[in-house]
């Protein structure tokens, strides 16, 4: 079980956005790690259960989290073309690198469950890359996919059966490569679960606050009322 959940698992968690926890962290509600290369806060698990808990919220399993994809490339296009293929599909947190140097740190302090490398890099061979991957072993190695242009030859020592020609791909065959590489079901898209995006994600719960307030006219802001009004219901997504 992992000590430490990133931004995205934790918001997940929390029910808030991953600003809010980056924001929280800095400010030391959250408590965690940062990672000197890459900045990416990494926030320790106690501390969000301690949110949880002073918060009296709902405490999911949080050995069960989303999966996860770190792609390097220098490829613009294609980046974009995984943002729009996995647009609406959750449980899939994504990492998006330009150099092979910053992937390889990330990936040997964070689980990851697939890691595409692009021919695109210019920092390091994606030959060697996979390779140093594929030395690991004191980590688990993330599934390796090999992205090639086929504008250079690709080296002997890396495996065929973990390449993908660029040139092959568009989004509905990239998106079948990566549901079934990453073990998803094409079912969880939110474009094949209409509605569901509007349905309520946190649960609410009943409490009656009092309030004050001041009612004005548009027209005259500076002349205002006084006024009373009781908050009944909160949503937890929103503590």
């Amino acid at each position: 079980m992992k000590a430490f959940l990133s931004t995205g698992e934790a918001a997940a968690v929390l029910g808030i956005s991953r600003s809010t926890v980056s924001r929280k962290f800095d400010q030391g509600v959250l408590e965690g790690k940062k990672n000197p290369i890459t900045g990416e806060r990494m926030i320790s698990r106690e501390s969000v259960q301690r949110v949880l808990e002073e918060h009296d919220l709902p405490a999911p399993k949080l050995g069960v989290f989303s999966k996860r994809l770190s792609v390097v490339s220098q490829d613009k296009a294609f980046k974009r073309m995984v943002r729009t293929t996995l647009e609406g599909t959750p449980g899939v947190e994504t990492e998006y690198f330009s150099f092979g140097t910053d992937a390889l740190v990330w990936c040997s302090q964070n689980q990851t469950d697939l890691l595409i490398v692009d021919d695109s890099i210019q920092d390091v061979s994606p030959e060697e890359l996979i390779r140093s991957i594929q030395r690991w072993k004191e980590i688990p190695q993330p599934k390796l996919r090999y992205l090639h242009s086929g504008g250079t030859p690709i080296a002997s020592t890396v495996d065929k059966e973990i390449v993908w020609r660029k040139d092959a791909l568009d989004t509905v065959s990239l998106a079948r490569a990566l549901y079934e590489t990453l073990g998803i079901s094409r079912n969880h898209s939110k474009k094949a679960r209409k509605g569901e995006g509007n349905r309520r994600t946190a649960p609410r719960y009943l409490v009656h606050l009092p309030a004050q307030l001041s009612v004005y006219r548009v027209s005259a802001p500076k002349e205002t009322e006084p006024g009373q009004a009781v908050v009944k219901n909160i949503s937890a997504g929103g503590v």
